[in-house]
C-alpha cells in the first residue's frame, strides 16, 4: 500500500502466493443475470515458509469485439477490473506490531493525523477503534473516555463537546514493513487547542491515548504548524 493507501503492484519472489495459484476458466462470458464460478487452487513449488502469503487475482471485462465501432448516440463505454486479495497462511502466524508514534500535523483546512506503525511479525496487522477530537480544555482524560455507540450511522448520539469522532483508519502495514497510516481530519477546526483521543487497538493491543495539537491562526498569509507527538510502545503478542 502506498501511502496514500492505493494497492501497489510489487514484483513477486520465490515464496510470492502469486506464483503458485491456478484457476479455471482463465476466458468466460456472463449472460445478462447470469453468474459465473471461478475456481483456485495453491500448488506450492518449493515449501512455503511459515506466515502469511499474499496474492491479487484480476477478474478484468474484454471490450466487445465491436466497441471500435462509431456508436450511434454520445455514450461512454466502461471496461470493468476487479481484483480480489487472496491471504494463504502457513504454521505459526505471528502477528507484531509496534506504533512508533502518532502525531497531528496541522495545515490550513487540512489537519491529517499520522500513525508511525512496524510490524515485525510475519502476517499483516492493522489498527481498529475510533477516534474522537476533544477541545484542550474539556477534555477528560483519555481513561474517562469510550468508543461513540453506533458512530457514523444516522442517529448516533455524539457526547457533549466532542466535536467530531470516526473511525481508525484500517490499511494493513504487511510483515517486515514501516509506514506511516494517516488519518485525515475533515473537521474544520479554528484555531486553537485539541486533543485527539484514541480508543482503539493493534491487532489486541489497546491504544487509549490523548494526543494534544494545536490548529495555529494564520498571520500575513503564513501558517506555522505545530505538530505534536506522542511515542506509542505496543508489542503484540504472538497469535
Amino acid at each position: 500500500m502506498s501511502e496514500d493507501n492505493k494497492l501497489q503492484e510489487v514484483a513477486p519472489s520465490e515464496q510470492s502466493l502469486e506464483q503458485w495459484i491456478v484457476f479455471t476458466p482463465s476466458q468466460f462470458k456472463i449472460p445478462a443475470g447470469g453468474a459465473q464460478t471461478l475456481r483456485f487452487a495453491v500448488r506450492p513449488r518449493i515449501q512455503p515458509k511459515a506466515g502469511e502469503h499474499r496474492a491479487v487475482l484480476y477478474l478484468e471485462e474484454i471490450s466487445r469485439a465491436n466497441a471500435t465501432a462509431k456508436p450511434k448516440s454520445r455514450s461512454v463505454r466502461v471496461v470493468a477490473r476487479l481484483g480480489v486479495v487472496i491471504y494463504g497462511y502457513v504454521g505459526e502466524v505471528k502477528r507484531v506490531g509496534v506504533v512508533n508514534s502518532v502525531t497531528v500535523d496541522t495545515k490550513l483546512n487540512a489537519p491529517n493525523a499520522v500513525f508511525d506503525i512496524s510490524n515485525q511479525g510475519n502476517a499483516y496487522v492493522r489498527l481498529k477503534g475510533q477516534y474522537a477530537i476533544w477541545p484542550a480544555a474539556k477534555y477528560p482524560g483519555a481513561e474517562a473516555t469510550k468508543p461513540v455507540v453506533n458512530v457514523g450511522q444516522p442517529g448516533a448520539k455524539i457526547p457533549e463537546n466532542i466535536l467530531d469522532t470516526g473511525s481508525l483508519p484500517s490499511a494493513p502495514v504487511l510483515p517486515d514493513n514501516r509506514r506511516q497510516v494517516r488519518l485525515p481530519i475533515t473537521k474544520k477546526l479554528p484555531p486553537g487547542n485539541y486533543v485527539l483521543d484514541i480508543n482503539g487497538e493493534l491487532n489486541g493491543v489497546s491504544i487509549n491515548k490523548g494526543i494534544p495539537f494545536t490548529v495555529p491562526a494564520i498571520n500575513n498569509n503564513e501558517l506555522v504548524t505545530k505538530p505534536a507527538s506522542q511515542n506509542l510502545r505496543n508489542s503484540l503478542p504472538r497469535k
